[in-house]
């Protein structure tokens, strides 16, 4: 039976890494060991859940509730790094080759979102960044939060809206 669950993990692991991965970078604010950490935790705690026989039946939002409990928790424990920290370490996100200046505007960008984002309750952070980070479906972003579809889709355009009114340039 093992062997069977490790195959089903293994499969719901190629479809989702990629996506848990820019999910939690960016909610770890580019700490990218403790990423790693949280992905792997919550894919190891859907191994014992399916070993035991539980029957999982959206493992994606399983993973996603997993990852984002998990993050939670190491903010609880830890304390917050500063902004000049976190813009300082996406500049390890662009080439050797890049521009100062789209370094210097990316990095203004990303201070703007986290500004506001750190405005948003942590339901509405998580949905934005679902939504437009890893480009969830909003049915899909519905059924992890166990919330209708129209409900959530006016959230979501409220969202778009208060961020939109931060920016000059759109």
């Amino acid at each position: 039976m093992n062997g069977e669950v490790s195959k089903v993990v293994k499969e719901i692991y190629d479809e989702n890494i990629d996506a848990l991965y820019r999910f939690s970078y960016f909610k770890m604010q580019s700490n990218e060991h403790e990423a790693l950490d949280i992905i792997q935790d919550a894919f190891y705690k859907l191994w014992v859940e399916l070993t035991k026989g539980k029957s999982i039946e959206n493992p994606k939002s399983y993973l996603y509730r997993m990852v984002s409990n998990k993050i939670i928790d190491y903010y609880r424990k830890n304390t917050p790094v500063s902004l000049e920290e976190q813009i300082e370490t996406f500049g390890d996100i662009f080439s050797q080759g890049s521009k100062v200046e789209d370094i210097t505007h990316a990095k203004l960008e990303v201070e703007k979102v986290y500004h506001i984002l750190a405005g948003l309750d942590d339901e509405s952070k998580d949905i934005f960044l679902l939504r437009y980070v890893e480009e969830l479906s909003p049915k899909e972003i519905a059924q992890r939060y166990d919330m209708d579809v129209n409900v959530l889709t006016v959230k979501l355009h409220r969202l778009k809206e208060t961020v939109k009114s931060h920016f000059t340039d759109i």
